[in-house]
């Protein structure tokens, strides 16, 4: 496993319910949809910082809300805004218009810091 200091990284912090953190912990999910106009400033932040800092753009999943949590970093290889229609809502399972950013993510990685390791 490749090892990153976080302060050489743009970390995006993202929570998820148990279902969605397993797949991606298996490597069955591989991209991670996001939406809402809250969403869209952070992500639109944490990438122009990557790219313009020339940092690595790292994904930081929790799974849930607790302070000792379990976490999972994995690096973002690509950010797109999507509107095209053809979007499925995992949990709805409809066809969805609405803007929404699919990040493209490849292999886990371990964040070093004092405070916390993976």
């Amino acid at each position: 496993m490749i090892k990153f200091k976080r302060s050489s990284c743009a970390v995006l912090p993202l929570v998820l319910e148990r279902v969605w953190f397993e797949k991606i912990q298996s490597g069955e999910k591989y991209e991670e949809y996001r939406c809402g106009a809250r969403m869209m400033r952070m992500i639109q932040r944490w990438w122009g910082e990557a790219k313009i800092e020339h940092k690595k753009a790292i994904v930081e999943f929790r799974l849930g809300y607790q302070r000792d949590a379990e976490r999972l970093a994995c690096v973002a290889e690509h950010v797109s805004l999507r509107a095209d229609g053809e979007f499925i809502h995992p949990d709805l399972g409809e066809p969805t218009d609405q803007k929404h950013y699919a990040i493209l993510l490849t292999g886990s990685v371990e964040l070093i810091n004092d405070e916390w390791r993976a």
